[in-house]
């Protein structure tokens, strides 16, 4: 597995000054601001990824009873699978509540909108890899593509939201320090070391891990270019995504979500 997570780490590193970085380190707009753009921006993988951890990824309990590596898999899916929990919690704590956010801005402006089919896309194709592969180096493959390259982002927002906890006292989970030390764990594979660092020794294997890492990596920097696009598109980040900006007078009609 090593050279495929080398391979990872390798892509993930040459993304690290594209748009999302640019704006995570822009000192000319506020980190309020900055953390509620992102935050929106990234609703629907967000949520997709608990269903891909329950659905997609894990092995029936009496299959993984027993073989390490479909029992490492189901941990981390396990894990992974609450994580929409942190997301919507920082919403709240980012003031998104009951009454801010009209229908017709969430579900076509945001969900359905075309920045952010690249999301979409790449939750449909892990998806079919999960149901086209049983494997368990080439399944672990599909989800470090995902913890490595969020593993760099998710640094940035940590330190963006303990500052704004600083400030405001408003405190952060699914982009603060806590998410970030669980994808940590995750990536130094806390008490599995000695069973991914085993050699792959079935190259048919070898090879498909590294094929789909070769398909899921550009899947991850188009879906991060195009948060990342879409947060710098106006000036001073404001991009029409923090809920609170939509007023009476917008063209947005539907009924506020309670």
């Amino acid at each position: 597995m090593k050279d495929v997570l080398n391979y990872i780490r390798a892509q993930s590193e040459k993304n690290v000054d594209t748009p999302i970085f640019t704006y995570l380190h822009d000192e000319g707009i506020s980190i309020r601001e900055r953390l509620e753009s992102v935050s929106l921006c990234w609703v629907y993988f967000a949520m997709s990824f608990g269903d891909l951890n329950s659905m997609h990824y894990p092995y029936p309990e009496e299959e993984a009873r027993g073989n390490r590596f479909k029992e490492a898999i189901n941990k981390n899916a396990a894990e992974d699978s609450t994580h929409w929990e942190y997301y919507i919690q920082d919403l709240d704590a980012l003031g998104f509540g009951a009454g801010q956010m009209n229908a017709q801005h969430v579900f076509r402006d945001l969900i359905w909108s075309d920045f952010m089919r690249p999301q979409r896309a790449m939750v449909a194709r892990l998806t079919e890899l999960a149901n086209q592969y049983d494997h368990p180096f080439i399944r672990f493959t599909m989800m470090e593509c995902i913890e490595i390259y969020a593993y760099y982002m998710f640094q940035q927002t940590a330190t963006l939201a303990d500052r704004l906890e600083g400030q405001e006292g408003v405190k952060l989970t699914f982009f603060g320090g806590l998410h970030l030390q669980l994808e940590h764990e995750h990536l130094v594979h806390e008490g599995q070391e000695d069973i991914w660092a085993a050699p792959i020794e079935d190259q048919l294997i070898k090879q498909t891990c590294l094929a789909v890492a070769r398909e899921v990596c550009p899947m991850v920097e188009a879906m991060q270019a195009a948060i990342g696009h879409k947060c710098l598109e106006a000036p001073g980040g404001k991009n029409g995504f923090v809920a609170r900006s939509v007023s009476a007078t917008d063209t947005f009609n539907g009924p506020c979500l309670q």
